[in-house]
């Protein structure tokens, strides 16, 4: 049976064998560290931003591996495809802090200054997404818009 490594064996191999912007995953196996300057509040989303993470992501994987184009379940699963992004588009307005759009807005400057602190090994904790985050999302919200806006034309 095989048995895990202990935190000295951990953090040998991350030193040695890791660049070292990959130390920072393994910190948490270092109780002491862990519990001084990688601890955070842990992030809680709300009910709404679950509920249209998930099934947006349910209804792109069902749209594309279930439903055969052009059929009346793809352009139902796509009709509430629009819906639920669009719930979540006005939850960015009027929804808690952490789920509004000025809690991430997307910034290509921060984003870049974001990389720096990651290849520096320093660790800034955001309140929503960071930097790099940010634009991913937004990335992800343009596509499906677009990819809805082509659906419906």
């Amino acid at each position: 049976m095989a048995r895990l490594p202990d935190d000295g064996e951990m953090q040998r191999v991350s030193r040695s064998f890791l660049p070292r912007y990959c130390e920072l995953s393994l910190a948490p196996f270092n109780k002491e560290r862990a519990m001084t300057e990688h601890a955070a509040p842990a992030r809680h989303w709300d009910p709404i931003v679950k509920i249209t993470h998930w099934t947006i992501a349910l209804a792109v994987l069902g749209n594309a591996l279930v439903t055969e184009e052009g059929s009346a379940p793809h352009v139902w699963v796509g009709y509430s495809l629009a819906a639920i992004l669009g719930l979540r588009l006005l939850w960015g307005w009027v929804g808690p802090a952490e789920a509004r759009f000025a809690a991430f807005w997307p910034s290509p400057r921060k984003a870049l200054a974001h990389i720096r602190e990651i290849r520096s090994g320093k660790v800034t904790q955001h309140a929503s997404h960071n930097p790099l985050g940010a634009l991913m999302v937004y990335s992800i919200w343009g596509c499906l818009l677009t990819i809805i806006a082509t659906g419906i034309a």
